[in-house]
């Protein structure tokens, strides 16, 4: 398996929409504005196995609204300047889970990170828990509905600056 790492201009078109398509399998992403997004992104990871991509994951640079109302909904009263980057888009097809994927993809994008990051993650899915407890973040506020999935509740997970 390849794990690449990559800025979003790298990335060819083809590349770029089967990025996008992969994350959308996953149902916790709104299809509307996922392009410029990803584009937006500060960087991406890629797992390839047998010419497949398996799984990504990316460090995004979230709207400034976007990120006040999942600090706001998860009752963090941090300042959100402490936590400018966004680790997300974490998915790993069925057939490639629990067999470290996930680690891999996070470990590839911390790599030499220094800035704070935060990342939501769905309450009941504890594998991400662990992985995100693994690379030093810590679960912060309270859960709170998904807008993406009204059933599913969200938790925020965050992780320090490094010096």
């Amino acid at each position: 398996m390849e794990i690449r790492r990559c800025q979003p201009v790298a990335l060819t078109y083809t590349e770029m929409r089967e990025f996008g398509n992969f994350v959308l399998t996953g149902g916790e992403v709104t299809a509307v504005g996922l392009d410029a997004r990803i584009r937006e992104a500060w960087s991406l990871v890629l797992a390839v196995s047998d010419g497949c991509l398996v799984g990504t994951a990316a460090l995004k640079n979230p709207d400034a609204a976007y990120q006040r109302r999942v600090f706001e909904n998860a009752k963090a009263h941090l300042s959100l300047e402490d936590f400018p980057l966004e680790l997300g888009w974490v998915l790993v097809s069925k057939e490639h889970r629990g067999h470290g994927v996930s680690g891999k993809l996070v470990d590839a994008l911390l790599d030499g990170v220094t800035l704070g990051v935060y990342s939501t993650s769905r309450s009941d899915n504890v594998p991400m828990h662990r992985t995100l407890q693994r690379f030093d973040f810590m679960q912060h506020g309270q859960s709170y509905p998904s807008k993406q999935n009204r059933k599913a509740l969200l938790s925020l997970f965050l992780r320090a600056a490094r010096t």
